[in-house]
């Protein structure tokens, strides 16, 4: 009987473990579970979140590539503003040539292009002869139209795209001839001037014969060369022209390193 009641005691012993163990096992899977659950919600708001983020994203990304589209649209549209109101800012508003402007500007970048690569530039300084008697013959209106005349003339005239008309200033003009020596030079001026005196201006119902005097120069830019020597020259050489009885091409005979200043330009006779 003693037997019996420490075998029973031993039992029920091991049962209580056996049945805490069982028990705490199933705390643990209990709680596992619970922190499964947890961590299941959690991943599952953190996907939706990032889901959220990344529609976000590309929405803000679509956003910015359409405003980065429009804002290149705009600055090309600038862009084009901008040149056209520097093409109005260099064109001269009687004739549609360019200005005086746009030729101080061509001519400096065309002596700095010829530093650089040791070639030739000419220069033609053109000047409509006895302009003052058409204007106090004729009047102003009929002069414009001389001047339009002798502008539209010489820009079909001139052979290749690179070479420039500008209205230097009342009836005078000046055409810059980029890489050319002195008998190109001459034989554009020759050809201007023998088609100029062909040529007839009708103004006001008024057939008007016109003719000019050009001025010529042409020189190798050096380091020193400065544009006021290549207009001063070309400048001489049409008051030769001038002086000489008009309606003829003169060239410069100076030397081209010799500095030419202004103050040795006469006034040109009309």
């Amino acid at each position: 009987m003693a037997l019996l009641m420490v075998a029973a005691t031993m039992f029920v012993g091991q049962y209580l473990v056996i049945f805490r163990y069982v028990n705490n096992q199933q705390q643990c899977l209990v709680q596992l579970q619970s922190l499964a659950d947890d961590y299941r919600d959690k991943s599952f708001k953190l996907q939706t979140e990032l889901a959220n983020q990344q529609d976000a994203y590309e929405m803000l990304e679509s956003d910015v590539r359409e405003r980065n589209f429009e804002l290149e649209v705009t600055l090309r549209e600038l862009q084009d503003k901008n040149r056209e109101l520097e093409q109005l800012n260099t064109l001269d508003a009687l004739t549609g040539v360019r200005n005086r402007r746009y030729f101080d500007q061509r001519i400096q970048a065309e002596i700095r292009r010829g530093r650089r690569e040791q070639t030739e530039l000419g220069l033609i300084m053109l000047d409509i002869d006895h302009f003052k008697s058409i204007n106090d013959k004729h009047g102003h209106l009929v002069g414009d139209q001389v001047i339009q005349h002798i502008a539209s003339l010489c820009k079909k005239l001139l052979p290749r795209s690179t070479d420039a008309l500008c209205r230097y200033g009342g009836e005078e003009f000046a055409i810059i001839l980029p890489n050319t020596p002195l008998p190109g030079v001459l034989q554009v001026a020759n050809h201007l001037r023998e088609q100029i005196e062909l040529s007839v201006c009708a103004a006001e119902g008024q057939d008007i014969q016109v003719t000019a005097s050009l001025g010529v120069h042409s020189q190798q830019i050096l380091h020193e060369t400065q544009s006021t020597d290549l207009i001063a020259l070309a400048d001489k050489a049409l008051y030769q022209a001038k002086q000489s009885g008009r309606n003829q091409v003169c060239q410069s005979n100076e030397l081209s390193q010799i500095l030419a200043t202004n103050s040795s330009v006469k006034p040109l006779l009309n």
